[in-house]
């Protein structure tokens, strides 16, 4: 029985035997991250090297290679304890190699590894757009404060003031998280030079007449532009890590039904119909719609002997 692509490409599927009448299962795998490239290339975190493991658990599994499929996810878990994909790809694993009670402990540990991200990711998300409103503000100050030196008015600030912050600016941008690994330090790279933008704007020197040398303005104008392109870059980053977390979120979203569905056939292949029922209500609740799975799936074989089942499916509007 071949499985239907109910999971969009946030996943490669790949189907695999589970119980002793060979259906197929899912296991799960695809792309989580957007490598923030700023200045040399960023050291892989250790939940990224943990991906590594997953792709290449993925690849020995298509070949049946069970034994190494199954070293490589745990290597993945070895790395990064709340990869999800880990848990659920040796969750299935396990089925096929009939460990049922190993199986049901790592599917258990998908569905609470993926909880524990998804808020981690919500919360990252909100940071991230609070910190996009401030470098949207700083760019407008940095504008304003271009316009004025341009047109010859006081723009309240030194040419020694401009290269102390613009010098603050350049070590944030390059020592201070742009080309690291860690997006807590990426973040507080931005803050920093949002806060220093800030300050600029903020200085009112005892004279409001300073009057800037023709050398002086073009000075000025090449370090106010340059931190706007800074600046530019730093909404742009933003935006690719707000993109990067939203995929994430949906991959998070994606996982517990699958693991549900898992469980449900195990209880079933065990004779545990009543358990059986419960994983398959909260995997049609938490969104899971393929009929001829459920229909077809041999290790659901029990399960569909109780009446129950079909109640369950009308409810959901699986069947009519």
């Amino acid at each position: 029985m071949k499985i239907q692509s109910y999971i969009t490409i946030s996943f490669i599927l790949l189907t695999g035997c589970a119980g002793t009448q060979g259906s197929k299962t899912y296991m799960a795998n695809g792309p989580s991250k957007t490598e923030i490239v700023y200045a040399p290339a960023p050291e892989k975190t250790a939940c990224e090297k943990s991906e590594d493991f997953v792709r290449q658990g993925m690849i020995f599994a298509r070949l049946n290679n069970l034994k190494d499929s199954e070293l490589e996810f745990k290597k993945a878990l070895q790395l990064c304890r709340t990869n999800a994909k880990a848990y659920l790809n040796l969750g299935v694993i396990y089925i096929q190699q009939k460990k049922y009670s190993m199986a049901e402990n790592n599917l258990r540990m998908a569905i609470s590894s993926c909880n524990k991200n998804a808020a981690t990711i919500r919360a990252n998300i909100q940071t991230i757009q609070k910190e996009k409103s401030r470098a949207e503000e700083s760019y407008r100050k940095l504008r304003r404060l271009t316009a004025l030196v341009r047109s010859g008015k006081p723009a309240g600030f030194s040419l020694q003031h401009l290269l102390i912050i613009s010098k603050k600016i350049a070590e944030y941008s390059q020592g201070g998280g742009f080309s690291s690994d860690s997006f807590n330090h990426f973040l507080l790279a931005s803050r920093k030079i949002n806060e220093a933008i800030n300050q600029l704007a903020e200085i009112k020197t005892n004279s409001t007449n300073i009057v800037f040398s023709p050398e002086e303005k073009v000075q000025i104008e090449i370090k106010l532009t340059k931190m706007e392109r800074q600046l530019a870059k730093i909404n742009d980053q933003l935006a690719r890590i707000q993109k990067e977390k939203q995929a994430h979120m949906k991959e998070m979203i994606r996982i517990p039904p699958l693991a549900h569905y898992n469980l449900a056939a195990i209880y079933s292949l065990t004779g545990h119909t009543d358990r059986s029922l419960e994983e398959l209500n909260t995997t049609l609740e938490l969104g899971f719609k393929n009929k001829e799975t459920l229909e077809k799936d041999a290790d659901l074989y029990n399960v569909r002997q109780r009446p129950e089942f079909k109640s369950l499916l009308v409810k959901y509007g699986i069947f009519r």
